[in-house]
Formats: C-alpha cells, structure tokens, sequence
C-alpha cells in the first residue's frame, strides 16, 4: 500500500471474545479498503510527509488533499471526501485550519 493512496489512519477499537479491549491501527485507502498496519499513530505522525498528511486526533491523521470540510461543532470532525468523519481534536483544530486555508486560526 502506497502513502500516497491513504485517505485516513485511525485507531479502530475492537473488542475480543475475551472481554478485552484491543487497538488496530488501521488505514483506509481512497479506493475504500481497510488495512490493518503495526506502526504506531505516533510513528506514523512523525515518519509520513507533513505536506501531505496532518494529525488531526490523537487516533487519527488524514491526507490533506482528502478533506472535504471541517465541522465546526463541539465535537469537531474532518468530512473526507469519501464520506468518512475523522475526529478532529480541539488542540489540533488549529493546525489544520492554518494548513487548510493559510491563515492562522
């Protein structure tokens, strides 16, 4: 899978037969495909092009060119362009209405 081809990376909580609680990393291309990925959001954050993708969520980065509209709710989300709601944080809503539109937020 090319970076290039990511819509969106989250952590995707699932729930196993045992009652406990694990986490995926799993990213979603923009032909729809999900893929589960062993690669820390944190490493992932600092290893992906910053012209290309933005950490919006403590669970999630997105391709910039991918977002279609910013919610401007209480609980904020990104509007990808495949449809998909991407949680955006308040800490970091700044940062992704600078890169966005230029201008500081």
């Amino acid at each position: 899978m090319e970076p290039t081809s990511m819509a969106s990376l989250m952590l995707k909580r699932m729930e196993k037969k045992s009652g406990l609680d694990i986490v995926l990393n799993t990213a979603h291309t923009l032909s729809g495909r999900e893929h589960i990925i062993d690669l820390s959001i944190a490493y992932l954050s600092e290893h992906l092009n910053p012209n290309h993708f933005i950490r919006c969520h403590r669970s999630a980065i997105v391709a910039i060119e991918q977002i279609k509209a910013v919610g401007w709710t209480n609980d904020s989300v990104l509007e990808l362009k495949n449809g998909m709601e991407v949680p955006l944080s308040r800490s970091n809503r700044p940062l992704v209405i600078e890169r966005l539109t230029g201008q500081k937020a």
